[in-house]
């Protein structure tokens, strides 16, 4: 099965950061046909002297989309999944790294499983190195189990996911909605009844960096947006509309730092993680 990985780079992501990010992809034990990279903005010159080295290795992997302005994520993957030539697309962040095995996991999962459209993995946080793991976040594995959840918070970590780009255009590809892109678009194939699952193994080891930016009052405003978009969907009741949006400024309070306390203590696994061993809800040759 052949396959697109989409990745967005914005200006200020670090060199050391892209490369080890792309790195990963390129030397996966099923490696992508195709890896989309929409540049979200005019990048220094040597994030793009990065990206020309790649591409003068690999001439025929790689497409690249610009944009003389950042537009923020969304739009960026709003437009680059328009230039993914596949329907399974894996989604991958410019600071975040794939485990070796990550797509071979992922494509046999979608292959044997032809009713689910989106499917996502654990995450392992990690700072400065891969050899320093902060945390794990562990997500809801079932379609009902993540449509409960979807209820209080997002269900997917997005830089693990692989989905059908058709079960995505279906519901109007990504919105240029900011930080919570990604949930906004979850809720919408939820919406229109696509069918969610995880893998419960780790399959991107993710910067802390992703969570810590989350835990101020800037992205509460983007939280009341889709709380109140879920309200009018029927998603939630208007009592889950008041818990929801009372917890989340809460935890977005600066002053007393609730968010990244409760989300270190009760949101994530702190030092542990399944062995692939013991995994049973799927199967890979």
């Amino acid at each position: 099965m052949r396959f697109s990985v989409l990745m967005s780079i914005s200006p200020n992501e670090k060199a050391t950061n892209l490369e080890a990010s792309v790195n990963s992809v390129i030397n996966q034990i099923l490696p992508p046909n195709e890896i989309v990279i929409v540049k979200d903005g005019l990048l220094p010159i040597d994030l793009d002297n990065i990206l020309d080295d790649f591409s003068f290795k690999h001439p025929d992997l790689f497409k690249f989309i610009n944009f003389k302005q950042n537009k923020g994520l969304g739009e960026a993957l709003k437009t680059g999944l328009l230039s993914c030539s596949y329907d399974f697309v894996a989604r991958m962040d410019s600071d975040d790294i794939c485990v070796p095995d990550r797509f071979k996991i992922q494509v046999k999962f979608l292959q044997n499983n032809a009713h689910i459209d989106i499917v996502g993995s654990y995450i392992a946080e990690f700072c400065g190195s891969t050899d320093n793991i902060t945390g794990y976040r562990n997500v809801p594995l079932s379609d009902k189990e993540i449509k409960t959840f979807a209820k209080w918070r997002n269900p997917l970590n997005h830089m693990s996911v692989m989905f059908r780009k058709s079960a995505v255009l279906k519901v109007g590809n990504y919105s240029s909605m900011r930080l919570i892109q990604d949930y906004e678009l979850w809720i919408r194939m939820m919406n229109s009844g696509c069918i969610f699952a995880n893998i419960p193994l780790v399959l991107v080891y993710a910067g802390t960096i992703q969570s810590n930016k989350k835990h101020n009052l800037n992205y509460y405003k983007y939280e009341l947006i889709i709380q109140s978009k879920l309200r009018k969907l029927g998603f939630i009741n208007y009592f889950e509309f008041a818990r929801n949006i009372i917890l989340r400024l809460v935890l977005r309070l600066p002053k007393y730092n609730f968010g990244a306390i409760i989300y270190s203590s009760f949101l994530r696994a702190s030092d542990s993680t399944p062995s692939r061993k013991s995994v049973q809800f799927f199967k890979v040759d």
